[in-house]
């Protein structure tokens, strides 16, 4: 297998809901196996990535290492862009106050990456990480990479999924076989994998657009950016039907 996939995006944008999805369609993917707080902080520049054996890897800690030498040598990589409403991604992590614990493995990470982050109160540190995680996948890419895919996560259907897979057939028939399962499987599996794997117990619902303009400063950026990510009003009002960890 020598074309490599990597899904990855914000937390809480459903990583644990496509790496669940990938595993059941029979391709041989890690959640955060490859790309984890234990391998990269602290990264040395130019240290391989340990695959194991993986066609894959769905990681939300992938990002702000695009722009290293990440392959284990094999070759080319294929990076999936998964977005999620950028406000639901905000009502997650204000509702775990995640960016307040500060000793947090997790937190660590995102600090050694973007230490903009932990400056400012709950909904400002939110918001600069979600920027700060875009910037990344705009700017970050190392030369290996050889195709850059975005989605929302809210508008991803099985046919979207089987098209994007028969891409990565056409850089490495290594993917022929996960390709053809899926082709057969996928809308059983879609079936079995419920919504809300992975989900925030505390997400803050009540956290609006107009709450967010009151609350911060930032608000015009996070709402930019989930204009240019291609989100409407209608998402706004459906919501995420889909998982987010």
């Amino acid at each position: 297998m020598k074309t490599k996939l990597i899904v990855t995006g914000c937390m809480r944008s459903g990583t644990q809901y496509m790496a669940t999805l990938l595993r059941k369609l029979g391709i041989a993917c890690g959640h955060e196996q490859v790309f984890n707080t234990k391998l990269f902080v602290g990264h040395l520049p130019g240290q391989p990535a340990k695959w194991n054996g993986n066609q894959a890897d769905v990681s939300w800690m992938a990002t702000p290492c695009l722009g290293e030498d990440f392959s284990d040598g094999t070759g080319s990589h294929v990076i999936w862009r998964q977005h999620r409403h950028p406000l639901k991604i905000l009502q997650c992590l204000v509702g775990h106050r995640l960016l307040l614990n500060e000793t947090y493995p997790a937190v660590e990470f995102i600090f050694s990456h973007a230490p903009e982050c932990s400056d400012g109160n709950l909904i400002d540190r939110s918001i600069k990480y979600i920027l700060a995680w875009d910037r990344f996948l705009r700017t970050n890419l190392s030369g290996i990479v050889v195709r850059v895919e975005e989605y929302r996560i809210e508008d991803r259907s099985p046919w979207d999924l089987i098209d994007a897979l028969d891409r990565l057939q056409s850089y490495d028939e290594d993917w022929s076989s996960a390709v053809h399962f899926a082709r057969g499987h996928v809308l059983d599996v879609i079936e079995t994998i419920p919504k809300d794997i992975g989900t925030c117990n505390h997400t803050h619902d009540y956290l609006t657009w107009d709450k967010v303009y009151k609350e911060s400063p930032l608000a015009p950026k996070l709402h930019q950016l989930a204009r240019s990510q291609g989100y409407t009003e209608r998402h706004e009002v459906i919501g995420a039907r889909h998982a987010h960890s």
